[in-house]
């Protein structure tokens, strides 16, 4: 009772949910859309939900065949839409009996069709077609095994609300979500992304301390700096230019500036020949 109450929960707030699985175990139940299970099969399918009014269409449509827009303004209908409109309707109607279609022939081996005791309105999902349920035999387990029967009446349902949340609470804790990591998205051309390393700390004497070494040059990143970097790797590979540092400088500047970009030594500062050229060489 709790997961049915859920369910309907879930539906009335319209809440958006991954579908079942097409791996899943076949002893288990699947909630499938119509489009979703295109191409796939079940050994038994039961479709729900027959009696959700189907969608009107919209208040402004395209003739398909003319492909001439119409749509109303201000309540005035222009010429020519009535018959568009109905048009349209007339071919959602086939979209959705071509998906009736669909969802019929997932069966493999039975197809069971609710058969409701309220009269369904005219824009019902099972109005679009007569499926003939007043002719249809009813579900017949006779042949079935006594333990796939109806469940004893006797035996009650030991399930609870709490029960229930706390199974569903379990398994949503041990739902990993992968986190994607793109390096490239940290690089704005609005500050350096690769910063010098703080200096070491020597405590001891004097000696064995290294050598004063000029600060390495922090390196502006942003999508221009990486667009002529492949494009200088590019015509590396294809042998239009030399693979020294010269000629991959002399390139580089031609490049910034067929982006209208700024030529400047300081790499830091934005985007430098030189430095560029000693990526790729």
């Amino acid at each position: 009772r709790a997961f049915a109450e859920t369910m309907t929960a879930a539906w009335t707030d319209e809440s958006r949910a991954v579908e079942g699985r097409p791996d899943a175990q076949e002893e288990a139940v699947a909630l499938y859309t119509m489009h979703a299970a295109k191409g796939l099969e079940w050994p038994i399918v039961v479709p729900v939900n027959t009696m959700t009014g189907i969608m009107a269409p919209e208040s402004a449509v395209t003739d398909r065949d003319s492909n001439i827009f119409y749509c109303p303004v201000f309540g005035v209908r222009p010429v020519g839409y009535d018959d568009a409109r109905d048009a349209e309707k007339a071919e959602l109607d086939r979209e959705r009996i071509r998906l009736w279609y669909v969802a019929a022939t997932r069966a493999r081996e039975l197809l069971v069709l609710p058969r409701l005791d309220a009269a369904p309105s005219k824009s019902a999902w099972i109005s679009l077609l007569d499926l003939s349920l007043g002719e249809l035999p009813a579900l017949d387990l006779s042949h079935l095994p006594p333990a796939m029967g109806a469940a004893p009446t006797g035996q009650s349902n030991l399930q609870t609300r709490e029960i229930f949340a706390a199974e569903a609470a379990a398994i949503a804790d041990r739902h990993r979500r992968l986190t994607w990591l793109a390096s490239s998205r940290d690089e704005t051309s609005t500050g350096p992304v690769v910063t010098p390393e703080a200096a070491e700390i020597w405590a001891a004497s004097d000696a064995g301390q290294p050598h004063d070494e000029a600060t390495p040059a922090s390196i502006q990143g942003g999508r221009e700096r990486g667009l002529i970097l492949h494009k200088l790797l590019e015509e590396v590979l294809t042998g239009e230019t030399p693979d020294d540092v010269a000629c991959l400088a002399e390139r580089a500047q031609v490049l910034i500036a067929a982006i209208d970009k700024p030529v400047v030594d300081d790499p830091a500062q934005g985007l430098s020949p030189a430095e560029l050229a000693g990526c790729v060489a």
